[in-house]
């Protein structure tokens, strides 16, 4: 499993699959994602929805933006 943050608050938004991820790196094309940051904003999240990510990846990543244009988002393996 991955646990998915929100780095400014450190909160934890959810967990994602190994298979999630996976998806989630590849739709993002960020290959560093678990070593480091990476942002998302309302329009990645329209192009990963138009692609056809996982709903329940795209509802952590939601949560994860809540009412703001942008965040930063980090995952660790655990």
């Amino acid at each position: 499993m991955v646990r998915l943050y929100e780095t400014d608050t450190n909160r934890l938004c959810g967990t994602l699959s190994d298979r999630q991820f996976d998806a989630l790196v590849e739709a993002l094309e960020e290959e560093e994602l678990e070593d480091s940051e990476c942002a998302i904003d309302r329009d990645t999240l329209e192009t990963l929805e138009e692609q056809g990510l996982d709903g329940d990846v795209l509802e952590v990543l939601r949560l994860a933006l809540g009412d703001r244009h942008e965040a930063l988002i980090r995952c660790e393996r655990g």
